[in-house]
């Protein structure tokens, strides 16, 4: 059975009676079929034959349109101009273009400008016409949703980099005013300056993502791997007591495909390996591997019985909400995202004496 109400309010925007006529047939004539109807989903269409129109329509208290089937030349507007009023008058509608034939150049501009698509005229049949509306408001609804995640992600960078950062500077400034007297103090007061510098410098990584997120270029760069391994190492180990890092080099460093942020996907592969446990024992193998034949690949393999391979990681264009990801989850997100850029990959295996995770970066040749 098909539903009843509409799933879909179109806005028609023609000035042409017998071709708004006809494209208001042919939104409605798939969902009339008896063998489609259950699949398709029921649109209303309202008709404007005027910019104007089509402005009050937008303007008014009533419900947003989901698409809006655009005419560029109006009797009160012509050309792109039609478009961007149409544009600023709506945040959520997709719009899609109809254009006369030849006229493929204003259709592709008009894509440019943030039509979701655009038709000729000419050329539009219902079951082009429905599925050019569908897909439209998909990406359009996910164009949104994606805009939404951006936004929570500087609202994120900003709570970390300016609050958290400034009471960890506030930290280490009372930390440098202390005059530690005994073995044991001078320990504990190290322990406190070590930790307020690894908050700062885990602020910055959050800043790196939102950069990396943001960046239209990727910025990738020969980088050698083991002086950063070596120090998130050493950065680990003070961090954590109760902690053994047993790392296999391979005698040649090798020079991956990676940029300045290199170190954030070290620190954060090495922190969910821990699994989020820091009070029992925890050990580490770290195997570097650098092979000479192609594909070029560097195996970063990491193994902790306190580790639990997840079923799946995510970077930003595949979750749905942020508040899906969990403290490893975000670890393994920022990983990722990272890796994606790098043109790596990481993968997970379960194995009996634990899990183990394989970064495998791109390795660049050396002669």
């Amino acid at each position: 059975m098909g539903t009843t109400a509409a799933d879909r309010l179109v806005l028609l925007v023609e000035d042409n009676e017998s071709d708004a006529d006809m494209y208001q047939m042919m939104l409605q004539e798939l969902q009339a079929n008896p063998y489609t109807e259950d699949q398709m989903e029921t649109t209303t269409v309202e008709h404007e034959s005027s910019l104007g129109g089509a402005m009050s329509v937008l303007q008014a208290d009533g419900p947003s349109p989901d698409a809006i089937l655009l005419d560029l030349n109006l009797p009160d507007s012509r050309g792109l101009k039609t478009l961007d009023a149409v544009l600023d008058a709506t945040d959520s509608a997709a719009v899609v273009v109809l254009t006369g034939v030849g006229s493929g150049e204003m259709g592709s501009d008009a894509v440019a400008r943030g039509a979701q698509d655009f038709l000729t005229k000419d050329h539009v049949t219902p079951r082009v016409l429905t599925k050019t509306i569908s897909y439209a408001i998909e990406r359009r609804r996910k164009l949104i949703e994606l805009d939404r995640q951006r936004r929570q992600l500087a609202a994120l960078s900003w709570l970390v980099r300016h609050d958290i950062r400034n009471d960890a500077s506030v930290v280490l400034g009372w930390a440098d005013g202390l005059d530690a007297s005994g073995p044991a103090e001078k320990r504990a007061l190290q322990h406190i300056t070590d930790a307020g510098k690894n908050i700062v410098k885990s602020t910055e990584s959050v800043g790196a993502l939102l950069q990396s997120l943001d960046s239209e270029t990727d910025n990738v760069e020969p980088v050698e791997l083991m002086p950063i391994v070596e120090e998130e190492v050493a950065q680990l180990n003070t961090r954590h007591d109760n902690l053994s890092v047993s790392v296999s080099e391979p005698d040649q460093s090798p020079i991956v495909k990676a940029d300045p942020f290199l170190g954030t996907v070290v620190r954060n592969s090495l922190e969910s390996a821990i699994g989020g446990n820091s009070t029992e024992s925890n050990h580490i193998e770290l195997t570097i591997q650098s092979p000479n034949t192609d594909p070029a690949t560097i195996e970063f393999e990491m193994s902790s019985p306190n580790y639990d391979a997840p079923e799946d990681i995510k970077t930003i264009s595949d979750i749905d909400h942020v508040e899906e990801l969990t403290d490893v989850g975000i670890q393994l997100f920022v990983i990722r995202t990272f890796l994606q850029k790098y043109g790596g990959t990481v993968t997970h295996d379960s194995k009996d004496e634990g899990s183990s995770m394989q970064i495998i970066f791109q390795r660049v040749k050396q002669s």
